[in-house]
């Protein structure tokens, strides 16, 4: 028997500086509602829990570049 699990994302979106141009990076963030995605005390993410863990690790992705622009462009 064959199982697909709901799949939520959210989409990163960075620029950076790459050989004197300005470059826009994305990223895809993915995790599936399942019954192996669980809380560290062990319970199943819900739905919920699962969209603002991925939405937060966008987010962190997208930050951890702000302090490497380059001022001026």
């Amino acid at each position: 028997m064959r199982v697909t699990f709901q799949q939520i994302s959210a989409k990163g979106t960075r620029y950076e500086i790459v050989d004197g141009k300005k470059r826009r990076r994305q990223k895809t963030f993915c995790q599936t509602v399942n019954p192996f995605n669980r809380n560290p005390d062990g319970s199943v993410k819900s739905r919920a829990e699962v969209k603002a863990a991925v939405i937060a690790e966008a987010r962190a992705w997208e930050a951890a570049n702000q302090n490497t622009k380059t001022e001026g462009v």
